[in-house]
């Protein structure tokens, strides 16, 4: 629908239905994840799935913004739409399709697990850790190319390096999963803040400012792994009718910080301009050091 778009309606909806079947494929597939591995491979196998979101940022969208910029924007979402087809078929016949959920399918008692104190704070983290990041990603480009005067290829090579701190984020998140996660990610969302905070006060000093943005993206998804394990193990435990809704918290909450984020940000450039972003976004990001301190507590 995308690549065929008459008008701003049809794209609109047709970005709509992307985003609405985005949310169950990930918490799908991170079900499969955790059912498929050992338990000693569970963090391992989850944060792999995660880098998902790295890859296609490492080499999807520089070579999307590519096509794009020297071709038709129109064959960078036919080349998604072939790749989705051939990917179909691949899953389809690789994947178990015998996987069941224990317990009750009532959606009601399914939700009792929102009741739980711990994952009512636990979903924050996504929540104000992608609010942060993304008061910042969704302007990335233009404030590379108004505030840095970056040419458009240089705007790709940034954007490559943007994704694989990503890649580089989503596997630190599976090694600290089985660690001390709380303290461990308290500390890199201090580096968050200081990094963000960096973005607003570097001005048009280049090497500062793109330092602090993949500063920034190292952290981006340093939560992923040590969260869904979270929200799933306190399923498992205490509510295991809702271990599939539970593997989708974090794919949905993440997805909350990236639309609350992306408006915040809108607000802000129309209101202060690019130069604010920096500043509400380490807001978000003191934010989510803030819930982690809660959530220390909860043993």
């Amino acid at each position: 629908m995308t690549a065929i778009a008459s008008n701003f309606n049809v794209l609109l909806m047709s970005r709509i239905i992307t985003a609405l079947s985005s949310g169950p494929l990930m918490s799908t597939a991170i079900t499969f994840a955790a059912v498929i591995a050992p338990q000693r491979k569970r963090a391992w196998l989850i944060s792999w799935v995660f880098s998902g979101f790295s890859i296609a940022s490492v080499f999807g969208v520089p070579l999307g913004t590519w096509i794009s910029d020297n071709l038709n924007w129109r064959l960078t979402f036919w080349t998604i739409f072939f790749a989705s087809v051939f990917i179909t078929i691949v899953v389809f016949y690789l994947l178990p399709h015998n996987l069941t959920q224990n317990g009750t399918h009532n959606i009601f008692k399914q939700l009792a697990i929102l009741k739980d104190k711990r994952i009512i704070w636990g979903i924050l983290v996504p929540v104000f850790n992608f609010s942060a990041i993304y008061i910042i990603y969704t302007y990335l480009k233009p404030i590379l190319i108004k505030e840095l005067s970056f040419s458009h290829n240089n705007v790709i090579i940034v954007l490559f390096l943007y994704g694989l701190c990503g890649l580089v984020s989503n596997q630190v998140s599976g090694r600290i999963a089985n660690m001390k996660w709380k303290s461990n990610l308290k500390k890199f969302f201090i580096l968050q803040a200081i990094s963000i905070f960096l973005i607003f006060i570097s001005g048009n000093l280049t090497w500062l400012k793109i330092s602090a943005i993949l500063i920034m993206a190292l952290t981006m998804s340093i939560s992923n792994s040590p969260m869904q394990l979270y929200y799933m193990d306190i399923a498992k435990q205490n509510y295991p009718q809702s271990l599939v809704l539970a593997s989708s918290f974090n794919s949905i909450f993440s997805n909350v910080g990236v639309a609350t984020g992306s408006a915040i940000g809108g607000y802000v450039v129309a209101t202060v301009g690019l130069s604010g972003l920096g500043i509400a976004g380490s807001v978000f990001s003191v934010f989510t050091i803030g819930v982690l301190t809660i959530l220390i507590k909860y043993r």
